[in-house]
């Protein structure tokens, strides 16, 4: 369901792009930043967070999607 049914793009996006990619990204590059690294290291965390969320949301989508009978 998560990663080749309905939720597949959501879960690409959501979870392996904006929560899982970019923050990584943020954090590598924020020591070259220096004058705005706090906020890159907010935003970043802000992102992991809404990965994580979107995760649990379609996990929790996922296992009620399948019919019981």
């Amino acid at each position: 369901e998560m990663t080749r049914g309905p939720h597949a793009r959501d879960f690409v996006w959501n979870v392996m792009t904006a929560g899982t990619t970019l923050p990584l990204m943020l954090l590598v590059a924020s020591p070259w930043a220096a004058p705005v690294s706090s906020s890159l290291t907010l935003m970043a965390s802000l992102l992991a967070l809404w990965g994580l969320y979107r995760y649990e949301r379609m996990w929790t989508l996922a296992g009620q999607s399948v019919p019981l009978s």
